[in-house]
């Protein structure tokens, strides 16, 4: 399994939202975490979508996180950029080969153990694992 940018990115970008008080704006947040503007926008779009940070227009607008850190997990991030947690083809679609398959079972008792543990990691976790 190998992150997209974009879901590196978002872990990035919610870790700086989340570190800061207040609203923060969209050229802040990218000046910050050095990604370009454009991306940035397009991620904090992908976030709010899936209910993550708040958005709010106008001069005292920009991105807050939506609901306290340790309600938000890695997998949660992960998730609102887009990336599917599946390790292969077969973990979620129909595989022609299930019926004599023998690495399936192996290979989704592997990848139901990494989406569980990045359930358990929440951001507050990687926030005070940032400060220590």
């Amino acid at each position: 399994m190998h992150l997209t940018r974009k879901a590196d990115y978002s872990l990035l970008i919610i870790l700086e939202i989340a570190s800061q008080e207040g609203w923060v704006s969209l050229r802040e947040i990218s000046q910050k975490t050095k990604i370009p503007l454009s991306f940035t926008r397009n991620i904090l779009y992908s976030l709010s979508k899936g209910g993550l940070i708040l958005s709010k227009e106008g001069i005292r607008g920009g991105y807050k996180i939506a609901r306290p850190v340790n309600d938000i997990s890695v997998k949660n991030v992960i998730e609102a950029s887009g990336f599917n947690l599946a390790m292969t083809l077969c973990m979620h679609s129909t595989c022609d080969k299930s019926s004599f398959c023998r690495s399936r079972k192996i290979l989704e008792k592997i990848n139901n153990e990494i989406i569980e543990r990045l359930d358990h990691i929440k951001v507050k976790d990687l926030i005070y694992a940032e400060n220590t």
